[in-house]
């Protein structure tokens, strides 16, 4: 049971990120249904992440708004993966997947949010970002993705 003394301050939501089969074709609905857009397009290898305490590699391929708006919405889709992550990522099936927030402290977000019931499920640090996923989703019905970004210091 959570405690009920302890409330969290979360940021500012800055990120929606919606689980598709195929983020081409997502990308072409939305900005055609929705008007949501434009879009950046990467792909990028996941090497090392810590999923579930033991460090995994997959593909992900995600499309991000670039609009000035107040909430990035993400779209993307797993490439290649094996079944435990596979599972996690599809085990509701598609749509919302996560609420994103950028914190300034990963560590002591991550120590507010899995003081209950939480639990972190994968985490990883790639150049100047680190990030967690923490499952809230019992709970909520979605999870949050954390998101810390080091600012570069003029020299």
């Amino acid at each position: 049971m959570p405690n009920q003394q302890h409330t969290l301050k979360l940021p500012s939501l800055w990120q929606m990120g919606i689980l598709v089969r195929d983020v081409d074709r997502a990308v072409a609905h939305s900005i055609f249904r929705f008007g949501w857009g434009p879009f950046r397009v990467e792909e990028f290898q996941l090497t090392g992440a810590i999923f579930r305490g033991q460090p995994r590699d997959w593909k992900m391929k995600a499309a991000f708004t670039t609009h000035p708006g107040p909430v990035e919405i993400e779209l993307f889709q797993v490439l290649e993966a094996d079944a435990d992550i596979r599972d996690f990522y599809w085990s509701r099936g598609g749509g919302l997947h996560h609420l994103g927030y950028l914190v300034e402290d990963l560590e002591e977000m991550l120590a507010e949010l899995t003081r209950d019931e939480s639990e972190p499920v994968w985490h990883h640090r790639l150049p100047g970002v680190r990030l967690a996923f923490v499952d809230v989703d019992e709970v909520v019905g979605v999870r949050y993705e954390l998101v810390e970004v080091k600012r570069k210091t003029r020299q």
